[in-house]
């Protein structure tokens, strides 16, 4: 079967709202191979933002591509996006666990989550364990570790949970970006727990900086949780200002790793997405276009070319020097 069939077969009329994009994104490739290589990053991406519609999407087309581990990635997404619903996808799992070549681990973590939803503890963490047999990237390394801190805390050692969180920071900063921010809100709920609210702070400011953060409502309530927290303590306790000495330095993030699974290019700076608004770059998208985008809807088209495209380290510094100077500029 070409590439063209696959499309007229693939793409139905649930799919009308991304036809355009799939026809082009069909159009660009030449073999299954690269055109699932094209779905499972779109589908990763949707996943990232919490979008269950788009990841049903991209999960039914993965699942008819005639390559069976594509096959099986797509039913790991379209299980993501039934669990988002309420619904229990336990069997779709559990096939991508026992068959899939590269999603296994990940398999293991979706299950994991399923019995979290039932309160079961003991065998949530013996999923994870099973997922740390099986990982092969360094983000879901960092979500399996910070999510069997997690588990500890749940069950009320949070110490022991803080430690662990601790631990795992220098491995963190090498995860993508949104592996990383919801490991530091993590540790941000757990650094409350222990009473240490200026560092809990400082980390979940990160947190609240990020492109995801309209996706992860829980993120906004740690930073309101800090907030309320320092201002009663700051109304009812009498102390003299002095500069804190035990607030967290978090190391920067390495802009190079060797793992399958690189630090993904995301910016995220609301004067840049203005100025690129008002004066486009020369792509296909329209002024109109632009101009009837949401917020959302434009921060998700930034993450997509600047995560998606295999950019020249020219081409990123080209971007950040213009976002920094924008950045620079005064408020009109």
């Amino acid at each position: 079967m070409s590439i063209k069939v696959a499309s007229n077969r693939f793409i139905t009329s649930s799919l009308k709202g991304w036809f355009g994009f799939y026809q082009q994104l069909i159009s660009n490739v030449s073999s299954f191979q690269e055109l699932g290589s094209a779905l499972v990053k779109e589908a990763d991406i949707a996943r990232g933002f919490r979008q269950s519609d788009r990841m049903e999407e991209l999960g039914l087309i993965l699942s008819n591509i005639p390559i069976k581990e594509y096959n099986l990635i797509g039913q790991y997404y379209l299980g993501w996006a039934s669990y988002l619903k309420g619904e229990n996808p336990r069997a779709m799992f559990e096939q991508v666990a026992e068959y899939s070549k590269t999603y296994k681990a990940k398999a293991f973590v979706a299950l994991a989550a399923i019995e979290a939803r039932k309160g079961d503890y003991s065998s949530e963490i013996k999923c994870f364990k099973e997922a740390l047999r099986c990982v092969t990237n360094i983000s879901t390394a960092v979500e399996v570790l910070r999510a069997i801190a997690i588990v500890k805390a749940k069950e009320g050692f949070h110490p022991q949970s803080l430690k662990d969180l601790e631990s795992i920071l220098p491995l963190a900063r090498y995860a993508d970006m949104r592996a990383y921010h919801d490991y530091l809100n993590s540790l941000a709920v757990e650094l409350i727990e222990v009473g240490r609210l200026e560092e809990a702070r400082n980390i979940s400011n990160i947190v609240l900086a990020s492109p995801y953060v309209f996706a992860y409502p829980e993120w906004r309530e740690t930073g309101e949780e800090i907030r309320l927290k320092l201002y009663r303590s700051r109304s009812t306790i009498s102390f003299s200002r002095v500069a804190p000495h035990n607030v967290v330095q978090l190391p920067e993030r390495s802009s190079e790793t060797k793992f399958a699974e690189s630090p993904a290019k995301l910016l995220y700076y609301t004067d840049w997405i203005k100025k690129m608004v008002k004066e486009p770059n020369g792509d296909k998208t329209d002024d109109t276009s632009l101009d009837e985008m949401t917020n959302k809807d434009l921060i998700i088209e930034i993450v997509q070319r600047t995560s998606n495209k295999d950019m020249s380290e020219k081409k990123l510094r080209k971007i950040l020097e213009y976002v920094m100077e924008v950045e620079s500029e005064p408020e009109d």
